[in-house]
């Protein structure tokens, strides 16, 4: 289409109100999230993050204008929004309902993972004598390690088609849009597993200790669990001879890509015109239909004295209903006759959308009583930052 516009312009002999534009503009935006993804409760509390910083990224555009209508055709792509935390929990970290135990843990509560989680059900678990996972508290001792990381991408390309910016000082259109939103979200505990009887505070070796001082395979299987590599013999208590202590990562995983198609309409208006410089204001709007592909893994690893490697995974997709809404205001400079210096700030709303981080709620139990998964997709997103770039006219 812009090669016919610009064929037609050539054939009239130049006219001011055909021509063609390409810009190229260098963005750094950040990002506001409607909510934080809470992993951790208890004293060393662990929050994801809702905020990332500014990160870089560009936008080409190119525009064929031909007496009163212009075609337009723009490609964003915004990389690397990353937040990392790591956090020392004094405190310990309690895989079931003894955090609050002081013969479990005598120097206070314990943190406990803020999310439903298969290590909680794992580690409450009624088994046979030998395996009732209840008589202890299992526990990664003081000292582990939290860490998470996030990390998200942006692209968006757009083909608009509306009145000629260059005909008057308002101009509307109407446009297709594809936006597609990348996110992920990992937290990960480290330190060394320990199992301790809730009724005496005995482990291993001592007199009256319960059995078990462990995190049963079958405590493990009949969770949700399945062994991926190494023994399938669980995990020891620390003070089991000849078999602890085990170091236990224990991982989650939440992922979330987002593909937004819809159409949007589009205004703008120049507020000042000059000979040295012009200040627009450029609102855009669209309903689109978002296809949401998510999932989220739950893994447990062992090392030093322990290979086990267990993991459960789930996966999901579903279409929602998204809105997108940005609103700009841009200058543009002229340096020569057929080059400008562009700049300005915008902010975009995104709502409808799916959030890695948010991914680890969405596991329920049905009406039948069966553990599943269903993608959460109700979260918003606002982008925001300046432009700096270049315009050339032909």
């Amino acid at each position: 289409m812009l090669v016919v516009l610009l064929a037609g312009w050539l054939v009239m002999g130049g006219s001011a109100q055909a021509q063609l534009q390409v810009e190229a503009n260098y963005l750094i935006m950040k990002r506001q999230d409607s909510d934080s993804s809470r992993f951790i409760s208890g004293p060393q509390g662990v929050s994801g993050a809702d905020e990332y910083g500014f990160a870089s990224g560009y936008r080409f555009g190119i525009v064929g204008g031909y007496d009163w209508f212009e075609v337009e055709a723009l490609f964003a792509q915004v990389d690397d929004w990353t937040d990392s935390q790591d956090r020392v929990l004094d405190a310990g970290l309690s895989f079931d309902d003894a955090a609050a135990n002081p013969l479990v843990f005598p120097g206070g509560p314990a943190n406990i993972l803020a999310f439903r989680n298969a290590l909680f059900d794992a580690a409450t678990n009624g088994g046979a004598v030998g395996q009732d996972e209840t008589l202890e508290g299992e526990l990664l001792q003081p000292g582990a390690i939290a860490r998470v990381r996030s990390s998200s991408r942006y692209r968006d390309f757009e083909l608009n088609f509306g009145t000629n910016r260059t005909t008057n000082w308002y101009r509307f259109g109407l446009g297709w849009r594809n936006i597609r939103l990348n996110d992920r979200t990992q937290f990960a505990t480290i330190g060394t597993f320990d199992a301790i009887d809730i009724d005496d505070g005995n482990v291993n070796g001592e007199a009256g200790n319960d059995d078990n001082d462990a995190l049963s395979d079958a405590a493990l299987v009949a969770a949700g669990f399945s062994i991926t590599s190494g023994a399938a013999d669980g995990y020891d208590a620390a003070d089991v001879v000849g078999a602890g202590p085990d170091t236990l990562a224990v991982f989650y995983g939440g992922s979330a890509d987002n593909e937004l198609n819809g159409l949007q309409a589009i205004a703008a208006a120049q507020l000042t015109e000059s000979e040295h410089f012009v200040i627009e204001v450029v609102g855009k709007a669209g309903l689109y239909h978002n296809s949401v592909h998510a999932n989220t893994t739950e893994m447990l690893v062992g090392s030093v004295n322990d290979d086990s490697v267990y993991t459960r995974y789930y996966s999901d997709q579903k279409s929602t209903a998204s809105f997108a809404g940005s609103l700009g205001l841009q200058a543009r400079i002229p340096v020569t006759d057929y080059i400008t210096f562009t700049t300005g700030y915008e902010g975009m709303v995104l709502t409808g959308i799916a959030l890695g981080g948010q991914q680890f709620d969405g596991i329920h139990t049905d009406i039948l009583g069966n553990t599943v998964y269903s993608a959460r997709a109700n979260d918003s997103t606002f982008l925001h930052g300046a432009k700096f770039g270049l315009e050339l006219t032909f």
